[in-house]
């Protein structure tokens, strides 16, 4: 299937999945009251237009990764960076695993930029070649408007533009200018947009509680059977971080769902690219 046709088949089943909502109004009105205090509320529907996969989007990140593939990922690594099994069902399926893809591709990217540097491959063409979509470069500018998520991530986005540093210099025995890496700095800083996104809206990431209901989350902590992997995951390993509690608890076959990932055919293909 072509790019064109793939994505305008998300388009069309989000469309009509996004139609059902609009008469859910417990949906609309818990949104409303996650926004409390409600200046927040604009903040809210500007995330959720981030949020939301759209055509721009869709086409950005499929030239995204193949702009960048001279890093040296392949299909394997995609593998190991994406995740579309963290919900079961419903337009938070459709949003969770657009988030999954772009912060796993991301993160792919950047160990990959790594990676790259500890081989001592030709720097020059990494600090020219390296892609980023104008995009991502447009949609932290609007979020900008209300508030820049990356100043909350100032300290985690210098430790990894100094890892940067340190590699080069360890590996070429030179020490670059600040302006010389700027986009390797932009794309971390679009890393951590993604970050911010996923730790506001994920129950993986930001542990809050949520004002509704949604029964349909792989960790049920109502449930007896859920409740019994968690024991055993703090058992066995003292603690309970986001990676070991998906792995364990999407290989149980009571928990998983047949609802196919609306990304499948998107995740295909770009991996074949």
């Amino acid at each position: 299937m072509r790019k064109k046709q793939i994505i305008r088949k998300i388009l069309i089943k989000q469309f009509i999945m996004e139609l059902t909502v609009i008469y859910d109004y417990s949906f609309l009105i818990s949104s409303v009251l996650m926004s409390y205090p409600f200046y927040k509320l604009p903040i809210l529907i500007l995330e959720m237009n981030i949020i939301k996969p759209k055509k721009e989007s869709l086409e950005a990140y499929i030239d995204f990764y193949k702009k960048n593939k001279f890093l040296g990922y392949n299909s394997k690594m995609f593998d190991k960076f994406v995740s579309l099994t963290r919900f079961q069902s419903g337009l938070d399926k459709v949003y969770c695993d657009w988030c999954g893809l772009i912060n796993g591709i991301n993160e792919m990217i950047l160990y990959s930029i790594k990676d790259y540097i500890r081989s001592k491959k030709n720097i020059d063409k990494l600090l020219k070649k390296l892609y980023i979509p104008d995009y991502a470069i447009y949609t932290m500018r609007t979020m900008s408007i209300y508030c820049s998520p990356i100043q909350f991530f100032k300290k985690e986005i210098q430790t990894e533009i100094n890892i940067i540093h340190k590699l080069i210099s360890d590996n070429y025995n030179v020490r670059l200018d600040e302006n010389k890496i700027e986009k390797i700095k932009l794309f971390i800083e679009w890393l951590y947009f993604g970050e911010y996104i996923e730790r506001t809206w994920c129950p993986f990431k930001h542990m809050k509680n949520i004002n509704y209901k949604r029964n349909y989350y792989y960790y049920n902590s109502h449930n007896i059977e859920n409740l019994k992997l968690a024991s055993n995951i703090l058992i066995k390993e003292g603690k309970i971080t986001c990676n070991n509690c998906i792995k364990i608890l999407n290989k149980e076959s009571r928990l998983r769902t047949d609802e196919e990932s609306l990304f499948k055919e998107y995740a295909s293909y770009i991996k074949k690219l």
